[in-house]
């Protein structure tokens, strides 16, 4: 593993398999690797992701690495199931605490008043982000535009599709100068704001760097607990972020234009952290569920479109 100085002079391997989100903050810790490890850093990531680590001085090598090239590095961080799962017998998975500070901690490196700042993702706005979106004739988009990110990867950390529909409409009624920009990839979501001064581009992108323009020029962004929170960090780019099953401090805790929406109080077991699916028989001790099947968390459904509009004036 990893350790302060051990692989100054030499070579650290990172790995990061899996979700884009993940990709993304892991792209925090690389960036404190290239610039404070002392040595050469290899980040070893699916093809499909390689893009995401552009510019932060790393080397970037598809999965998986061959057993000749694992002996030769001098530290190794791997970085899969340290956001979501448990880890061997430690207690680097799920739970309560921030992932960056997690890492770190796992790491020997944490100290909070020197590692802050690499605590939120690095990227990088490169000239080919924008070609889909032309191609699209979507670029350049009028402005000034907010950006509203449909649904997360997992319907437990997605806000529910009525519920945004109104946020999106109160917000335009609040910035009535301002576009807003609908954003996201789900098939299984046919989310539509009916209103002239909406930009649908919500299943139209197939390259995820293709919202690294939106979100850099978006004077905010609104998003669950998604890839996009994660973005909007590391673009720069000031994000009104919705949670329920999770708590803003699990991801967004030193993310300095993070405005979160938080409203955990409908629900005694909020945030419960799920594995896969909503833990039925907790939800329905929550004071607004509803009837049957929970399909959304009550706590995240607990945000309404006026806590987005409050959030959206400290965000600007």
């Amino acid at each position: 593993p990893y350790y302060p100085g051990r692989a100054t002079g030499g070579a650290t391997a990172v790995y990061r398999a899996g979700a884009i989100g993940d990709s993304i903050i892991a792209t925090g810790i690389v960036n404190y690797l290239v610039q404070e490890s002392g040595g050469v850093v290899d980040v070893y990531t699916p093809a499909r992701n390689m893009t995401l680590y552009a510019g932060l001085g790393a080397r970037l090598l598809p999965l998986p690495p061959t057993l000749e090239a694992w002996d030769s590095y001098d530290a190794h961080v791997p970085l899969d199931d340290l956001f979501s799962g448990q880890v061997g017998n430690t207690k680097l998975g799920t739970g309560a605490g921030n992932a960056y500070k997690r890492i770190y901690e796992w790491m020997g490196v944490w100290d909070e008043e020197t590692m802050a700042k690499y605590c939120r993702p690095k990227l990088y706005l490169i000239d080919p982000d924008h070609n889909e979106l032309k191609e699209l004739g979507k670029w350049p988009l009028p402005t000034p535009f907010f950006a509203y990110h449909v649904s997360s990867s997992g319907p437990t950390r997605t806000y529910p599709s009525k519920l945004g529909q109104e946020a999106v409409l109160a917000l335009l009624e609040a910035y009535p100068k301002h576009h807003a920009v609908i954003i996201g990839l789900d098939n299984s979501n046919n989310f539509e704001v009916d209103h002239p001064r909406v930009i649908d581009l919500f299943n139209c992108t197939k390259q995820v760097r293709s919202l690294f323009p939106i979100i850099a020029n978006a004077d905010f962004v609104v998003a669950p607990d998604s890839s996009v929170n994660h973005m909007a960090a590391g673009l720069d780019t000031a994000c009104v972020s919705l949670w329920g099953s999770y708590h803003p401090e699990d991801r967004v805790q030193f993310y300095p234009k993070n405005v979160s929406v938080f409203k955990p109080d409908t629900c005694p077991h909020a945030p419960c952290r799920p594995h896969g699916g909503l833990p039925q028989a907790k939800c329905k001790d929550a004071t607004n569920k509803t009837k049957g099947t929970q399909y959304w968390c009550n706590a995240l459904r607990n945000i309404t479109a006026k806590d987005i509009v409050e959030a959206a004036g400290k965000a600007m």
